[in-house]
């Protein structure tokens, strides 16, 4: 529901049951765009700042789904261009001293609710940037189901409690930080969350943690981001 389109602001009343978020600060537009897999929802600003984000998949939300990483969460990432070292995907791995943001993290697209570093040289940037979050599953046996759903641009490899799940427009073999992506993603392929069916099996009672590297095409690339909600059912 979107109520701030040019009418004079005002104060909220007592919040209805279900709500998530009130936002009266500024004036703003619901931007709705669809394709095959998905609609997304974004509230805009009049100054094109991102309120608020949702994704609706392709069929709806089953009411049995549970959300373990939602498409505006906090990530830790790391945009130094430095290696952070092989053990950076396990859950045990300190990323404390990485930087947080709410997704999506990127730049140069003008959409991202954090934006990224680069690197001090805009013709010359880091190939890659690292994100973790970690999210609790109680009883992993209750859940039949797993599916991933990423946005990246360009190329991304993603590990679930250490092991890899995805690999998207990157080469096979090993990958390292200076390893480009296959082809650079543009125009609606920015914009898409991709799915991939997991195996459930990989989820662990407790903490589990998903590792993400995104790789850009060039070190000339104009815009780079990620978010990559797990949903289970």
């Amino acid at each position: 529901v979107n109520g701030l389109g040019g009418n004079a602001l005002y104060a909220f009343a007592t919040a209805l049951g279900g709500s998530e978020l009130r936002f009266n600060a500024a004036n703003g537009a619901l931007l709705v765009s669809a394709d095959a897999d998905s609609l997304r929802l974004q509230m805009l600003t009049t100054d094109d700042t991102v309120v608020d984000e949702y994704v609706l998949p392709r069929g709806g939300v089953d009411p049995g789904v549970t959300e373990l990483v939602g498409a505006g969460a906090s990530w830790a990432y790391l945009d130094t261009g430095v290696f952070p070292g092989a053990s950076w995907t396990d859950g045990a791995f300190d990323d404390s001293s990485w930087l947080t943001g709410q997704a999506q993290l990127g730049y140069g697209d003008g959409d991202e609710a954090t934006t990224v570093g680069f690197g001090p040289d805009a013709n010359n940037k880091y190939v890659t940037t690292w994100f973790r979050r970690s999210f609790s599953v109680v009883a992993p046996a209750d859940y039949a189901k797993l599916q991933l759903r990423l946005l990246r641009d360009d190329g991304a490899r993603v590990v679930l409690n250490g092991t890899e799940v995805v690999r998207a427009n990157l080469p096979a073999g090993t990958i390292t930080p200076l390893t480009l992506a296959t082809l650079a993603v543009a125009s609606d392929e920015e914009d898409t969350f991709y799915p991939f069916d997991l195996d459930a099996g990989l989820l662990v009672a407790g903490t589990n943690t998903l590792a993400v590297e995104v790789h850009q095409s060039a070190v000339t690339s104009s815009s780079s981001e990620r978010a990559s909600p797990c949903s289970p059912r």
